[in-house]
C-alpha cells in the first residue's frame, strides 16, 4: 500500500481554536477517526473493492463499474448518489471501520498520531447527522487548528476508468470554520491511476473566489475531469485543510 510520503506542515494551537468545539460527540456517532495527508501528493489505497474517484485532468483506460446506486429527492434536495457512481461507500451508511469509514483507509497512516497535539482520533474524524432534508448521517473531518491533519481516501476498482471519457466528480459538503484561510477552499481531492497501479496527476475541487466563500452550508461541490490516456483507476481523497471542519455525503465519481 502506498501512501503520500510528503513533509506534512503542522500548526499545533494547543487547543482548538473554532468556534465549533473539536469532539466526536458534538454532532453524532462518536467514532474513531482518520488520517491525515497533505493537500498535494498521494497516497494510494490498496483498497481492492469497488469505489471511486476523479481528478480534475486527463484520460483512463477500462470499463465503467455499475453503480452504486440513485438519488431521490428531499423538499427539493436531491439525495442520495446519482444513478451510474463509481463510488461505493460514499454515504458512509456502514459506520466505521477503525480509525476510517468503511470502505476508506486514512491517506497517511501516521497522522493519527501525529496530530494528538490538537484532538483525539475521533475528535478529528466521526460520522454526525446527515443534512437536514436527507437524513442518514454524514461524514466529518475537523482540522481542529492544525494545518493539513487529517485525510482518507479510496480507489476505484481495476478497470473502471476508460480513457478519454469524461468524469463528474460530485459530493454534499458543508464548512464551517475556514473562512480565515484562503487555503482551506480544498476539501476533496483525486489522482489517477495506471495499469501498474502508479499514481500520477493531483487535481482539486474548483478554488473559490475568496476566503469569505470558504464557509458555507450543504451544498453540491461538484466539477468534470477527462481521463488521461494512460488512467485506468482513481483515487479520492476527502480533507479539511485548515482550520476548521467540513462535512461530506454522498460523495461519487460518475461517467458522463
Amino acid at each position: 500500500m502506498v501512501h503520500s510520503g510528503g513533509m506534512l506542515r503542522r500548526w499545533f494551537w494547543g487547543t482548538c481554536l473554532l468556534a465549533l468545539a473539536c469532539g466526536a460527540g458534538e454532532d453524532g456517532v462518536a467514532n474513531s477517526a482518520a488520517g491525515g495527508g497533505g493537500a498535494v501528493g498521494g497516497g494510494a489505497g490498496a483498497l481492492g473493492g469497488s469505489a471511486g474517484s476523479a481528478a480534475n485532468a486527463g484520460t483512463a483506460g477500462g470499463a465503467a463499474a455499475a453503480g452504486t446506486g440513485s438519488g431521490g429527492t428531499a423538499g427539493g434536495v436531491s439525495c442520495g448518489p446519482p444513478a451510474g457512481n463509481l463510488l461505493a461507500h460514499g454515504e458512509f451508511k456502514e459506520g466505521m471501520s477503525g480509525l476510517a469509514p468503511t470502505g476508506w483507509e486514512v491517506r497517511t497512516p501516521s497522522q493519527p498520531d501525529a496530530c494528538k497535539g490538537s484532538g483525539t482520533p475521533a475528535e478529528h474524524l466521526f460520522l454526525s447527522a446527515g443534512e437536514p432534508a436527507c437524513g442518514g448521517q454524514a461524514l466529518t473531518i475537523d482540522a481542529c487548528g492544525e494545518w493539513d491533519c487529517y485525510a482518507i481516501q479510496r480507489v476505484t476498482d481495476y478497470s473502471s476508468i476508460e480513457g478519454g471519457a469524461t468524469y463528474r466528480i460530485s459530493a454534499r459538503v458543508r464548512s464551517s470554520g475556514n473562512a480565515t484561510n484562503p487555503a482551506a477552499w480544498f476539501v476533496l481531492g483525486a489522482q489517477w491511476l495506471d495499469a501498474n497501479d502508479g499514481f500520477f496527476g493531483d487535481v482539486k475541487n474548483p478554488q473559490t473566489a475568496s476566503a469569505a466563500a470558504n464557509d458555507f452550508d450543504w451544498k453540491t461541490l461538484a466539477w468534470d475531469v477527462v481521463a488521461p490516456p494512460n488512467a485506468r483507476r482513481m483515487l479520492v481523497w476527502l480533507s479539511a485543510h485548515y482550520p476548521g471542519r467540513v462535512d461530506y455525503d454522498d460523495v461519487s465519481v460518475t461517467k458522463l
